[in-house]
């Protein structure tokens, strides 16, 4: 079992690498009463892409790279 941080949606802007459609990391969404409440993301991936690979050595910031695309299955 890989452990996943969650990530509510008021700091998707501060762990913005964790939306994006090229996460290396596992996560999945945590739903409750039919509200999306979480990100629920592993912080250490294999990135996909290079911004990733600068941008999640030390975690997340707050900056989207150039390649950043949100995640499909975020609403």
């Amino acid at each position: 079992m890989t452990q996943k941080t969650p990530v509510p949606e008021f700091q998707w802007k501060q762990a913005i690498c964790c939306t994006c459609e090229y996460w290396g990391g596992e996560r999945d969404l945590d739903f409750q009463n039919g509200r999306l409440m979480y990100v629920r993301a592993q912080y250490n991936p294999h990135p996909k892409c290079a911004g990733a690979l600068m941008n999640t050595g030390q975690g997340p910031t707050n900056r989207a790279c150039s390649g950043y695309k949100r995640w499909h299955k975020l609403p």
